[in-house]
């Protein structure tokens, strides 16, 4: 229809005809192009909400396990303190009920943990397109932080096995817990390494709660 309108009006040097026409096409091509990217933002602005809404439920869900950890690691660290104080005084630890402190020698946890929802966004490419760059660095840099508290707590325990205490030092004293007051350096490594997850934990739930504050802030 439009190139026949064309056709006769060039045939008839009708040009503001043929220029109505040709701006009709315009007009419509543009449109259709614009529609076409409108419905194509609108779709990824629900992909991004929909990412970050689930952001939200991996993130409280972290918080509230890294403060678990830290109460379990603060707690380890309490107990293994107190156990190096009962190996260096003259109480007989046979007058002690120290089996928590034993459990806080052979136990160990890990400060950080991924969110499944970044994984997935750092894969399909999905992260480089968030809208909020100040989300995008909070959680690319608690993730680092992950890496980094998985790797200082490995290398930490990497040459010591914690239930090697129970075997040296336990089961052949068959309940006599004087022979162990000759695990003296263990029980100061253990120190070191629950020491370390309490310091992961408080750096992990920084970064965590950064991340939370983002996402509300994206919210908005």
């Amino acid at each position: 229809m439009v190139l026949s309108t064309v056709a006769k009006g060039v045939r008839e040097q009708n040009w503001l005809a043929v220029t109505i026409e040709f701006f009709i096409v315009a007009v419509g091509v543009f449109l259709g192009v614009q529609l076409g990217n409108w419905n194509e933002d609108r779709a990824e602005a629900e992909r991004e909400r929909v990412l970050i809404d689930k952001l939200k439920q991996d993130f409280a869900f972290i918080e509230e396990t890294l403060l678990e950890q830290r109460e379990r690691s603060e707690n380890y660290l309490e107990l293994v303190t107190e156990l190096r104080a009962f190996l260096e005084d003259e109480t007989p630890l046979s007058e002690r009920d120290i089996s928590s402190h034993i459990d806080a020698m052979i136990s160990a946890s890990r400060p950080a943990r991924p969110s499944p929802t970044y994984v997935e966004m750092q894969a399909s490419g999905a992260l480089s397109r968030l809208d909020n760059q100040e989300l995008r660095a909070a959680l690319v840099a608690y993730h680092l932080d992950t890496e980094v508290a998985n790797r200082g707590l490995d290398w930490a325990l990497e040459a010591f096995d914690p239930s090697r205490i129970t075997l040296r030092y336990l089961i052949p004293l068959d309940g006599d817990y004087e022979g162990f007051r000759e695990a003296v350096g263990e029980v100061n490594y253990m120190i070191v390494a629950h020491g370390l997850q309490v310091r992961y934990a408080n750096a992990s739930l920084d970064l965590a709660r950064e991340v939370l504050e983002e996402i509300e802030e994206s919210r908005r």
